[in-house]
């Protein structure tokens, strides 16, 4: 639970950070969906990964644990609300999807075959490198295009918190 929250957290602080030069607000119901995605995929993740003593748990942990944070960063990505377009370079998104999920693999493997004082700061590492090669490979896919003649929610509030 506690690493959902961290990794939403995280993940939306960087999005209010985002400076466009157009006005941007979040769909509610998306942005709470995005948090209950990771919320409950983490949690998911931790059941399946100590869900036995065969390595291949902690594979499947990996596995779970990286789609709901990737399903939580394209959710958070749709709550966007501006004045424009996004669109997404699908090979883009893939070798986001692809690099993210191979970082999460390698740590779980990681996790099986090194001991102390290695196993926690070379598991952590290739956890945020899953992470990270996500992020940032996936934010490089999306293109914004402004429509300065659509008025969005964003537009009307004139700096009211939508969230």
């Amino acid at each position: 639970f506690t690493a959902g929250l961290g990794v939403w957290a995280t993940h939306y602080v960087g999005m209010e950070a985002y400076e466009a030069p157009l006005t941007i607000s979040y769909d509610p119901l998306l942005t709470a969906a995005s948090l209950a995605v990771v919320l409950l995929g983490q949690v998911m993740a931790m059941g399946v990964g100590l869900g036995g003593p065969n390595p291949l748990w902690r594979l499947g942990g990996a596995v779970v644990s990286f789609t709901s944070i990737a399903a939580m960063h394209f959710l958070g990505m749709a709550a966007m609300r501006l004045q424009g377009a996004l669109s997404w370079d699908a090979q883009q998104v893939v070798a986001a999807l692809a690099a993210g999920q191979i970082f999460a693999l390698f740590a779980a493997v990681a996790w099986e075959r090194l001991r102390k004082p290695w196993r926690a700061p070379v598991c952590g590492a290739l956890a945020s490198l899953s992470v990270v090669s996500l992020h940032f490979t996936a934010v490089s896919a999306a293109t914004i295009t402004p429509d300065t003649g659509r008025e969005t929610a964003a537009a009307l509030a004139e700096g009211a918190l939508l969230f």
